[in-house]
């Protein structure tokens, strides 16, 4: 393959940025295509522009199947403005390069690293990341962040955030390091945020051994809080030559990332090794695995669900220095850890480690806090809700658990909904809420109340507990809100959905006819109507117009019209015979795009066969025949030039 050919594989060699230089001094751009999308990595990489205190949205779905992505950001150089998805799909992702030799940040951004206006929002990316093999060709040292929509995330805790942000697909890593849906290495607050997704990581050849590798269904590693937050999916890697931490949140997290109305649906299946260097008998070098975090700190767990399983094994130090929890797989250190209202009913085989179905492991006597939590009991399920290395003296644990035999006796504890929809206008559609666990029996004692931030924007028509019917009334941007009280701890929680609802214009109008002849009264034809595009579209309805072109006696009261199913079929039936009667018949759009077409209806007698002989009445209906087809010809060379003109107007 030559050279040329192996730079077409590469979506930044074919990158398009003139949408930016041609308006440079704006504060607001719109992306509609892979290319210019491309175009921001280029910028960004090669610091011509950092977007901060810019705002970069995308306007359509993109593809970027079929090459290389070049994640946006690298080291001293990265986006820190607001990218805005506006609940479009940039999907296709696939093999991922670093835009630096020797980088080791992978995602659709490979590093974010701004100030107050960096910002992620109402995004959706999917695909199946992995590392290019020309970012790990050479490297000595094999350890990578690996995020679906970031490799490396930070920002300023108090204003930067990734919100209303999905991914589905997979993500993988290579080597050490920390792999996430979402992001690698998260330092930037996530909220209401999901991913359905597969988590893995290849560490054949790597025998470096320097880190502990991080496996999160959202973060491999948070270090800011994560709110409102869903995974489903399943986690797992084949083999590892350092230790392993893994949790369906995230596999590791930071003194502080507080975890808020999370739920977790997912299978973890891992293996893990021995750090070189450190006594594994510390706890973050262990091997750990937990419904919603492998390894905590200093921090809140509020409100959080798990469901599904754990499987961990370790193959150099045995399964001993193993940890497995149905929310938390090992407590770090001796600050605070509060774990409160949360359940878990994920079933875990941690060998002869230790296993529990809150806690897997708490290695020191520390103020540790498990309250009002539930755990399902049964076959698969670890016997205690936590597991100490020494007795935890009462002043030191504060402790309400239960124990519940059976799930129809579990008590609802999240509350989640999709990141993102878009709506059109005049439509309506279906939306959905989640409780978790799914499995909990007691849903029926919810108060439930649901509505939009703009009623203007999207409306409510009707709602039934977890479901409602959304209405998308004019075009802009709103939430959508489900409430709903009475969760495990007496909590409220709102699951929020960013709706953008367009309005989707006709760009063409045709009939079936440019003239049709009614015989006599009671003679009827049906017009039929033509629409591009055929289906979703905000105003598929046309207004029906009648009006007299010739006949001094005619009236439009002499034909009837009446639809025919819907408004893009109509039936004219002649009602009286004016003899040489001309009437012109017009559609019209009602949705702004000001399309229109016409038929002519002729009131005509058919003429009679008469062995060639011209009476009178044969030679003007003759001339008439002749007149109609002179009248309507022009005209029908009109109505294609008008609908043609107006074909190409397609306005959100």
């Amino acid at each position: 393959m030559s050279s040329g050919s192996a730079r077409a594989a590469d979506w930044i060699e074919s990158a398009d940025v003139s949408w930016y230089e041609a308006n440079s001094a704006d504060v607001s751009f719109t992306i509609n295509r892979a290319e210019e999308l491309a175009g921001l990595a280029k910028l960004v990489n090669d610091g011509t522009q950092n977007f901060a205190g810019k705002t970069v949205r995308i306007g359509a779905d993109i593809d970027l199947s079929g090459k290389v992505w070049t994640g946006i950001g690298i080291t001293g150089k990265t986006f820190s403005g607001l990218f805005d998805g506006q609940g479009y799909t940039v999907g296709g992702l696939g093999a991922v390069k670093c835009g630096e030799p020797g980088g080791d940040y992978i995602g659709f951004f490979g590093k974010l690293n701004g100030g107050l206006t960096l910002n992620i929002r109402n995004l959706n990316v999917a695909g199946n990341v992995s590392v290019a093999p020309e970012t790990i060709a050479g490297r000595d040292y094999l350890g990578y962040s690996v995020g679906g929509i970031a490799g490396w995330a930070q920002g300023t805790a108090a204003t930067s955030s990734i919100e209303n942000c999905s991914f589905k697909g997979s993500v993988k890593g290579y080597g050490d390091g920390d792999v996430g849906a979402i992001a690698g290495y998260g330092a930037m607050v996530l909220r209401n945020c999901s991913a359905e997704a597969y988590i893995t990581t290849d560490n054949s050849g790597n025998d470096k051994n320097t880190t502990v590798t991080c496996l999160g269904g959202l973060c491999g590693n948070a270090a800011q809080p994560i709110e409102n937050c869903f995974f489903s999916g399943s986690i797992k890697n084949a083999e590892a030559v350092g230790p392993v931490s893994a949790g369906g949140i995230a596999g590791t997290t930071g003194t502080g990332a507080a975890l808020t109305n999370c739920a977790v649906s997912c299978d973890i299946d891992v293996i893990g090794g021995q750090y070189p260097t450190v006594n594994i008998n510390s706890a973050k070098y262990m091997n750990n695995a937990g419904g919603i975090a492998g390894v905590v700190q200093w921090q809140a767990i509020v409100g959080c669900s798990a469901q599904g399983s754990i499987k961990i094994r370790s193959s150099a130090a045995g399964d001993a220095f193993v940890n497995a929890g149905g929310i938390v797989g090992v407590k770090d250190n001796n600050m605070d850890l509060n774990i409160e209202h949360c359940s878990s009913t994920m079933k875990i085989d941690a060998a002869s480690g230790h296993a529990g179905s809150l806690v897997g492991f708490i290695p020191d006597v520390v103020n540790t806090k498990m309250y009002q939590c539930e755990w399902l009991a049964g076959e698969g399920l670890p016997l205690n809700d936590y597991v100490a290395q020494t007795v935890i003296p009462d002043n030191r644990l504060n402790y309400s658990v239960t124990k519940v035999a059976d799930a129809a006796e579990l008590m609802p504890v999240s509350l989640l909904s999709q990141p993102t929809v878009r709506i059109l206008e005049n439509k309506s559609y279906s939306q959905r809420v989640m409780c978790f666990p799914s499995v909990a029996g007691k849903t029926n004692g919810l108060a439930w109340s649901w509505g939009t931030a703009d009623s203007a924007v999207a409306s409510i028509v009707f709602a039934v507990r977890e479901s409602a019917l959304v209405r998308g009334v004019k075009a802009g941007t709103t939430d959508i809100l489900a409430s709903a009280n009475g969760f495990l701890g007496e909590n409220s929680w709102t699951a929020k959905t960013y709706a953008a609802v367009t309005k989707v214009m006709l760009t063409s109008l045709a009939l079936d006819a440019e003239s049709v002849t009614l015989a006599d009264a009671g003679d009827s034809k049906v017009i039929t109507a033509s629409l591009l595009p055929e289906e979703e579209v905000s105003y598929p309805v046309l207004r029906w117009d009648l009006k007299v072109t010739s006949g001094d006696a005619a009236a439009v009261d002499d034909i009837e019209l009446t639809h025919v199913g819907s408004s893009k079929q109509l039936k004219a039936t002649l009602l009286k015979y004016v003899p040489g009667a001309q009437y012109l018949l017009s559609a019209y759009t009602v949705d702004g795009s000001e399309l229109s077409a016409d038929v002519i209806i002729n009131a005509a007698k058919e003429k009679a066969p008469n062995g060639g002989s011209h009476s009178s009445g044969g030679c003007n209906g003759g001339a008439w025949g002749w007149l109609s087809l002179f009248v309507a010809v022009p005209l029908a060379a009109v109505l294609k030039k008008r609908i043609t003109l107006n074909g190409g107007n397609n306005h959100e």
